[in-house]
């Protein structure tokens, strides 16, 4: 069995897998610009093993050497991810509408004319 052999999930497991391969991606792309510490990397690895899937998935993304525009790629996904959560967020939020949808008061400049 090769390090990116895959099993597919039963149903439970779904949703566990899912958050799990998201920490692993979240990890990686800490780890990959330093702003992880090697105690909680080392966490985060043990408990990925845990899980059936998440585990294999955070190797083959570790063991891949990406070239620079894989890693921009990587870079604009991370960035849109982090923009759809922060639309999500906002949007909980208590009269987000109005903040949304406000509009400018029309500027009253009443024409006059004057006579010469």
């Amino acid at each position: 069995m090769t390090p990116c052999d895959y099993h597919t999930p039963e149903g439970s497991e779904v949703d566990e897998l899912e958050h799990a391969n998201t920490m692993a991606a979240e990890l990686f792309y800490l780890a990959r610009i330093n702003k992880v510490k090697e105690h909680e990397y080392q966490r985060w690895a043990t408990w990925l093993d845990t899980i059936p899937g998440a585990g294999e998935f955070f190797r083959c993304i570790s063991a891949h050497e990406f070239s620079d525009e894989e890693w921009e790629l990587w870079q604009w996904k991370r960035a849109w991810y982090k923009e759809v959560l922060a639309q999500r967020e906002q949007s909980f939020e208590v009269g987000w509408q109005a903040r949304q949808w406000f509009k400018q008061p029309k500027k009253d400049f009443r024409r006059v004319k004057t006579w010469r």
